[in-house]
């Protein structure tokens, strides 16, 4: 997992993610914990449902199918209208799990951002203040 952050860091932000209550948790929520779920080898990737174990080009390749999906581009996985096999929500929420835990995106689904090498910070993640946290749908 050395193409990754700190298995410690990706379970934490899992756990962020997992700490909204089923009935409120979004689906961008369970993107993330599929995703983080397919990193620490514990299930197939998300939305390829490819089962061998993550490495970081094919942790690239399933955001960038995550990305392309909830851009609509053509010959990928359709998220709108009766077809869909997954919900837009869901597959940002993969897209932005894996950019985060490969170092590309600095904010994590969990909230936590990457501050590393910004002026004035000393070493890397903090916790978003709670202003700044998404709101789920039961706040």
């Amino acid at each position: 997992m050395s193409d990754f952050r700190p298995a410690a860091e990706i379970e934490a932000d899992r756990a962020a993610c997992l700490a909204y209550q089923p009935s409120s948790r979004t689906d961008e929520a369970q993107g993330a914990i599929d995703a983080y779920d397919w990193l620490l080898g514990r299930k197939t990737a998300p939305l390829s449902g490819g089962d061998l174990p993550a490495t970081k080009p094919r942790a690239v390749a399933e955001a960038q199918l995550a990305d392309n999906a909830a851009r609509g581009r053509p010959g990928a996985p359709r998220v709108r209208g009766p077809e869909a096999t997954w919900t837009e929500s869901y597959v940002i929420g993969v897209r932005d799990a894996l950019g985060w835990a490969t170092g590309e995106r600095r904010a994590s689904p969990g909230g936590r951002e990457d501050l590393t090498g910004l002026p004035g910070t000393a070493s890397g993640l903090i916790i978003v203040p709670e202003h700044r946290r998404r709101r789920t749908r039961e706040e």
